[in-house]
């Protein structure tokens, strides 16, 4: 089922406005306020519930995480995406630029892992569903996962992804991630050495937004049942797989602040808990940012 605005122009839904159950209700007042809403019955890929937003002025990944904080009562499972928005982020605040084309996804679980043991998987995954979403939308693309959570095509950024728990004593109740994918635009962003340049996947195929956003989202919702079901090694095994800097020199910073080195030298290895080995480096190498030299 899609919730949107009765203004928000969505590819084949017949819009009808409609009467909201409480916990429906409860997610629209949080993302939309008392904008008027439609729902079309639609099917999503592995998700009951999909709510559309055409412009967000906050982060949803900020305030639905504040409305679980909160205690709203929410739907147990769904997603939520923007058109547009404001005040997006990745780790540490640093800002995404949500431009309408491309997708900016909040999806949310309820769960009854131990954070002990998949506290890693849970960061890996949502790298592994962009990995997996943009080499199907692009099968002559060679996408890889930049440690910890950025996806690279050709050496320019695609794709960012953050995760975040609600937990209790050592149990994680909630995982929400959030996903930025670029499908239409490369956002204009000033270079650096972590991200030397932008990319979309339009430059490497013609991709639909919907039919790119039902991709992404069976996507996530696979991987998520293959690491419940299966546990977190074939989630750790597939990200290393996939990963662009397995014997690649390294430079690894503090983050933040970027302002002290933390380790230089070839990567020999990802570990499960997402810690770097690095050749010459005698602890493994568990926060930081890098960049590829």
């Amino acid at each position: 089922m899609i919730i949107c605005e009765s203004t928000t122009n969505v590819p084949g839904l017949e819009h009808a406005e409609i009467t909201l159950d409480e916990l429906e209700n409860n997610l629209w007042a949080t993302l939309a306020g008392d904008t008027r809403v439609c729902r079309s019955h639609r099917p999503i890929s592995g998700f009951p519930l999909l709510t559309v937003i055409d412009e967000a002025n906050d982060s949803q990944f900020d305030v639905l995480m504040e409305a679980f904080r909160s205690g709203v009562a929410l739907p147990p499972q769904g997603a939520a995406i923007a058109l547009r928005g404001k005040k997006f982020h990745g780790h540490h605040g640093r800002p995404w630029l949500a431009a309408a084309g491309n997708i900016h996804l909040t999806a949310w679980f309820t769960t009854e892992l131990s954070l002990l043991k998949y506290q890693a998987a849970l960061t890996m995954l949502p790298a592994l569903a962009a990995w997996s979403t943009v080499k199907q939308l692009c099968p002559d693309a060679k996408p890889g996962i930049k440690w910890v959570n950025d996806i690279l095509i050709d050496g320019k950024k695609v794709s960012g992804v953050i995760t975040s728990t609600q937990s209790r004593k050592g149990v994680a109740e909630r995982v929400v991630y959030g996903i930025g994918l670029n499908v239409a635009v490369a956002p204009e962003a000033d270079p650096t050495s972590y991200v030397p340049s932008t990319g979309c996947i339009a430059d490497y195929g013609q991709v639909d937004f919907w039919a790119g956003l039902d991709v992404l989202l069976g996507e996530l919702a696979r991987w998520h049942r293959v690491m419940v079901d299966e546990g977190p090694c074939t989630i750790y095994q597939s990200y290393t797989a996939h990963s662009l800097i397995m014997g690649r020199e390294v430079s690894v910073m503090d983050d933040p602040g970027d302002q002290q080195e933390i380790a230089r030298g070839l990567v020999t290895g990802i570990n499960p808990d997402l810690s770097l080995s690095i050749k010459g480096v005698h602890a493994p190498v568990r926060t930081g940012r890098l960049k590829l030299i």
